[in-house]
Parts: structure tokens; C-alpha cells; sequence
């Protein structure tokens, strides 16, 4: 019987000790939902990067003059039947002096007449019959003859601006007539209403005014038009001949 209640006894004595450290274990180990916020913590928000600023588009000089060498259509003034159809190849050849780095103020005649001579065959080999040429013709003898890279858009004031200030003349077609009634839009021209080219070389925005080597007459080296002048006598010529009423500049 003693032996009986001391084997009890001891049960009971590891019974009550196998529940004693079961608690302590408990009680000094994290709960499962501790250890789970421990393996995810609560997200922090990421920083949010600040917005990157748009770029500030640089404004454009106030006032601009491209230094182009100028040729008129006609060096010795011969303003015979070939020189009156010589006014893209006089501008084709004041751009290819400008970019190869020629600063002189005219051309020698003798230079310019010889030179335009051999543009003028081009155009007629490529496109027979055809006196007045539109933009994108003069674009590629330009290209063919001398490598410069054509760039043809709308023709806005801001577009010649633009152009411009880049250090890029700039050739538009219009009608020597066409101001508001028909007159002349300078008083060196003919009285025909004729289709003609001429190179933007600057402009002065305080002004509204561009500059021009205009090679429709001998007087045309740096002369002045107004944009309101202009813009008629552009207007005028699109349907003949540049319907999209485009402007041309190259580079280099």
C-alpha cells in the first residue's frame, strides 16, 4: 500500500511539473500571430519621387541677322529671258556659300553667274519645260548638288523665327504682287505678277519684320519686309504652285 501511494505520489509530482514548464515555455515564447506581424510587418508607404519639371523652352532673340552672301538673280543686271526664272538657283547658291563658311557680302558676279548657270541645267535636265519650280524641287537639286539636308514646314512666322535664330535662312515662295489691290510688294519689281523665291535671312521681332537677300532685283541685299506684306503675297502664290504654303531650310 505505502509502495502504491509513493509511485502516485511521484506521478502526480511529474505531472504537475511536466505542466508547470509548459507554461513557463508558453509564456516565454511569441504567440504565432506575434511571429507572423514579425514576418510582415506593417508596409511603410514608398516615398513618392518629385515630378520631374518640364523643360523651359528658351526663348528666341528679339533680333536676328544670318551674315549670307548675296547674289541677284541677274550679277551683271542682264534681266534678259533666262535670268528672269533665276531666283531659286541665285538663293540655292547663297545657302551652299553660307554653310561652307563664306562671309562676304556679295558674291562676285562673274562666280554667281556661272554658278547659277550650272544649277539651272540641272533643274532643266530633271524636269524639262518646267521654268518655276516649287520648294520641294529646289530642295533636291540643293541636296543632289551640294549634299545640304532639306527641311520643308509650314510657313509661319514663328517657323521662320525658329529657323532663323537655329542660324538657317530661309526660302519662301510667293507673288512679287501680291499685296492687298496688286501692288508690287517692293518697288524694284516689274509690273507682272510673277511667281518668285526669295531668302529669309533674319528678323527683328520688335518690328514684325524680317530681313531678306532678295535676288529679284539689284537692291535686294538685306532689304526689309514687313511680315504683313509678306503674308498676302504668300498666300497668293500657294494655289499655283506650293499648295501647303511651305517654307525650305537646310543644313549643313
Amino acid at each position: 500500500m505505502r509502495r502504491t501511494i509513493a509511485i502516485c505520489a511521484v506521478f502526480v509530482l511529474v505531472v504537475a511539473g511536466a505542466v508547470v514548464g509548459l507554461r513557463l515555455r508558453d509564456a516565454g515564447a511569441p504567440s504565432r500571430s506575434g511571429l507572423v506581424a514579425k514576418r510582415n510587418p506593417t508596409p511603410r508607404p514608398t516615398p513618392t519621387a518629385a515630378p520631374t519639371p518640364e523643360p523651359t523652352a528658351t526663348p528666341l532673340p528679339a533680333q536676328v541677322m544670318n551674315q549670307v552672301p548675296y547674289t541677284p538673280q541677274a550679277p551683271f543686271d542682264n534681266w534678259d529671258a533666262a535670268h528672269e526664272h533665276y531666283c531659286t538657283a541665285a538663293d540655292t547658291l547663297m545657302v551652299e556659300d553660307f554653310y561652307k563658311g563664306d562671309r562676304e557680302s556679295v558674291i562676285p558676279p562673274a562666280v554667281a553667274d556661272q554658278q547659277m548657270g550650272a544649277i539651272i541645267a540641272r533643274d532643266r535636265q530633271v524636269w524639262p519645260g518646267v521654268l518655276s519650280l516649287p520648294l520641294a524641287s529646289v530642295a533636291q537639286t540643293a541636296q543632289a548638288m551640294f549634299g545640304l539636308t532639306p527641311t520643308i514646314e509650314p510657313v509661319t512666322l514663328a517657323n521662320v523665327e525658329r529657323a532663323l535664330a537655329g542660324g538657317h535662312p530661309v526660302l519662301v515662295a510667293l507673288m512679287t504682287h501680291g499685296d492687298p489691290g496688286g501692288a508690287a510688294i517692293a518697288p524694284y519689281y516689274g509690273s507682272d505678277n510673277v511667281h518668285h523665291v526669295i531668302l529669309l535671312i533674319g528678323y527683328d521681332a520688335t518690328r514684325n519684320v524680317v530681313y531678306a537677300n532678295d535676288p529679284g532685283f539689284m537692291q535686294g541685299r538685306d532689304y526689309t519686309y514687313s511680315w504683313s506684306t509678306l503674308t498676302p503675297a504668300i498666300a497668293q502664290e500657294s494655289p499655283r504652285y506650293d499648295p501647303s504654303q511651305e517654307m525650305l531650310y537646310f543644313t549643313g
